[in-house]
């Protein structure tokens, strides 16, 4: 075994961990790509269906930072428009933009929507790196699968 695959049986990256509403989904990428060449039928009958949800997955998060991304924009908007309505003490006028575009992108609710836009990206950036692995399983068994025929 590798030094990369020592690291990626052990590492708590694999360790895949997503919340999208109220469903929470958890599992090993390492053990879920594991191929077991006694079960390769079933390995192959269960790769659809494990593919099909990684997908699925990957499209709903797609949408969910999506919103995301939109929500900052209002939240920083707002923010701007809130602060552009601001007199400016010392000269008695409304404050210039670029104390307004300053301001918004400070406040703390437009930090927090940024936070929560980025977890989303990375989440949805992860489960991209999964249905990929995925993609590279299913060349896998059927090659093993093949492999398995030709010597039968």
């Amino acid at each position: 075994m590798g030094r990369i695959n020592k690291y990626a049986s052990r590492s708590k990256l694999m360790d895949i961990h997503v919340q999208l509403g109220d469903e929470v989904f958890r599992f090993n990428l390492y053990e879920e790509l594991a191929i077991s060449e006694a079960r390769v039928n079933t390995e192959l009958l269960d790769q659809a269906s494990s593919y099909a949800f990684l997908g699925m997955l990957h499209k709903k998060l797609l949408r969910a930072a999506k919103d995301k991304e939109l929500e900052v924009v209002k939240i920083y908007n707002e923010g701007y428009i809130r602060f552009k309505k601001e007199i400016n003490e010392e000269t008695g006028k409304p404050i210039n933009d670029d104390l307004a575009k300053a301001k918004a992108a400070t406040t703390s609710e437009y930090k927090l929507a940024c936070t929560l836009a980025a977890d989303i990206q990375e989440k949805t950036n992860l489960i991209k790196v999964c249905v990929d692995a995925f993609e590279q399983r299913k060349d896998l068994i059927q090659t093993i699968s093949a492999n398995l025929r030709k010597e039968r």
